[in-house]
């Protein structure tokens, strides 16, 4: 039996849970980085997986659906809002052909971005009926895409590895989140940054999940080091099983050297709202904010007028070059194995924005990658991470090391001199919402959905999007405005249950405004006890 190798590609789709904007301030200012990624990174998947379909292109692919993610998407008031963002888009583009000459060499490029928002609306409305976790549930149910549950607001876990009903809290809601929109538990378990410490694989594990992701340094900093490296996974004391990211991805994309930077691609950065005149661009100019980014892209990174079709094939060639890299690095660690048969695979995993969003051409790049494997001889395919668990009870035992693929290595940019405060307010938050929730265990009615808007201000108070926000200097108010509303709404909260005073129209008031996770029981916050009897996740089977 020789040697088979595999490759797998995770892509985490995340958004903070960015729903009302500050009085006053533009809603475009907030919402853009979510319409832009709809536009350039979802929606154009949705439309390469169709097309791979169709020609019976065989792929696979992970994929991390943040709960947050598929709220907000989820949301009619988003919607509408999305829609209204791709009317200005679509007005703008309308404005800059009508007042072009028809000689200017921008023309080509603001025709291409007006046809790209016209069939985007389209296929938002026709071909998805604005349903887009849904639209990616077709290929979940198809065997395409093989999604993976995460934390139910985006907390970095290691923060509370000391207060086990925070991590249960974060689990198991994150859980019912996927059973609620895909119907069914699954096998893996993102964890955001990939952040991990001692103690959370107990937690998954007793969720029943039986694999999560890990930064690099999990696994080669591990005790015992694992034979393979990163080319399989290996496992806890408790078989939760665990790969490591391959380092190369998405260096291979992003670094300096990466293929995002070559001369021919799309600048992303060289907006034309950034050059015009202010009386040519009301629809995206704030008073208060400033000039507010379009997509509206006409330049390469070479300074030169964008060219598309030399864009295709620098991505072509791009995939191809990638793929020899996996390729080389599969088969020269097939050589080091002593037996000459097994297993080897290598899993990349990167944020589902680098595609479309932040490398224009990404998506392009994607589907070169997925027919090149088609039609590859070396026997390298695409698979699912949990095919590759047959024999998890027989995986080599480890201790993984503390790690994150945030910061250098260990997510120390979600915890420093600018965000620290926010982690102080935050624990005792949930300290509190564990001692009400065991306290107030049987509630009904109106206590109940106190409680349950209480759990929801926690969980988003959580959230690693605001530290991160803060450390990046981007949007920094806003996202410190958005931790300081969760904390005095659960405050508030905290207040009336122990003065037993309940405001019902202040609570309708917060409900409408905070309408995720109708779904929300707070009794998650006692443990994994607090859902047992409904057995919405069964015990793991034994080691």
């Amino acid at each position: 039996m020789a040697v088979r190798t595999y490759l797998n590609i995770t892509l985490v789709v995340h958004q903070g849970y960015i729903r009302h904007p500050v009085e006053g301030e533009s809603v475009l200012q907030y919402y853009d980085p979510l319409f832009s990624a709809l536009s350039e990174t979802y929606i154009p998947l949705l439309k390469l997986f169709g097309r791979l379909e169709r020609e019976q292109v065989p792929f696979a692919c992970g994929m991390v659906f943040s709960p947050l993610w598929c709220a907000l998407l989820s949301d009619e008031l988003i919607q509408q809002r999305y829609l209204a963002w791709l009317d200005n888009e679509i007005a703008f583009g309308e404005y800059e052909l009508a007042h072009l000459p028809s000689g200017d060499p921008v023309r080509p490029g603001a025709q291409a971005c007006l046809d790209h928002f016209r069939q985007t609306r389209i296929a938002y409305l026709e071909d998805y009926c604005g349903d887009i976790p849904g639209a990616f549930n077709y290929f979940v149910q198809a065997g395409y895409i093989e999604p993976l549950a995460s934390c139910a607001t985006h907390a970095f876990l290691p923060h509370y590895a000391d207060m086990a009903e925070v991590l249960s809290a974060q689990i198991e809601l994150g859980l019912l989140s996927h059973k609620t929109f895909f119907k069914f538990t699954p096998e893996g378990f993102w964890l955001p940054h990939s952040g991990y410490t001692q103690g959370i694989e107990k937690k998954l594990r007793e969720y029943g999940i039986h694999y999560t992701i890990l930064d690099t340094n999990g696994l080669l900093f591990a005790s015992p080091l694992p034979e393979k490296g990163l080319f399989s996974p290996a496992r806890c004391e408790n078989s939760l099983a665990v790969f490591g990211r391959d380092w190369g991805t998405p260096a291979d994309i992003v670094s300096k050297e990466g293929f995002m930077r070559h001369p021919r691609y799309r600048n992303q950065n060289r907006d034309t709202i950034f050059e015009r005149d202010t009386g040519d661009i009301a629809l995206f100019f704030d008073p208060r904010e400033g000039r507010i980014p379009s997509s509206y892209k006409y330049w390469a990174n070479s300074g030169e007028f964008y060219s598309e079709e030399a864009a295709r094939q620098q991505a072509q060639a791009d995939a191809r070059e990638f793929f020899r890299r996996k390729k080389e690095r599969l088969l020269g660690a097939a050589q080091s194995l002593p037996s000459g048969e097994g297993e080897l695979s290598l899993v990349s995993a990167m944020d589902a924005r680098i595609l479309g969003s932040k490398w224009h051409e990404g998506v392009w790049w994607l589907e070169e990658l997925f027919r090149l494997t088609a039609g590859n001889s070396d026997g390298i395919s695409w698979i699912h991470a949990e095919k590759l668990l047959d024999q998890q009870f027989t995986l080599q035992k480890i201790t993984p090391y503390p790690c994150a693929s945030s910061g250098v290595g260990y997510g120390e940019n979600l915890l420093d001199n600018s965000n620290a405060y926010l982690l102080r307010y935050d624990r005792k938050a949930a300290a509190r919402m564990a001692n009400l929730a065991k306290r107030f265990s049987g509630e009904h009615g109106i206590r109940a959905r106190m409680l349950n808007l209480a759990a929801k201000h926690v969980l988003l108070a959580e959230s690693s999007d605001w530290p991160r926000m803060i450390q990046r200097h981007h949007s920094q108010n806003f996202a410190a405005q958005c931790f300081r509303e969760n904390i005095a709404a659960f405050t508030t909260i905290f207040d009336s249950l122990a003065s037993n005073t309940i405001s019902t129209e202040w609570l309708t008031e917060m409900e409408k405004r905070y309408p995720l996770f109708p779904w929300m029981n707070y009794r998650a916050f006692i443990g994994k006890k607090s859902f047992e009897n409904q057995l919405l996740f069964p015990p793991a089977p034994p080691p």
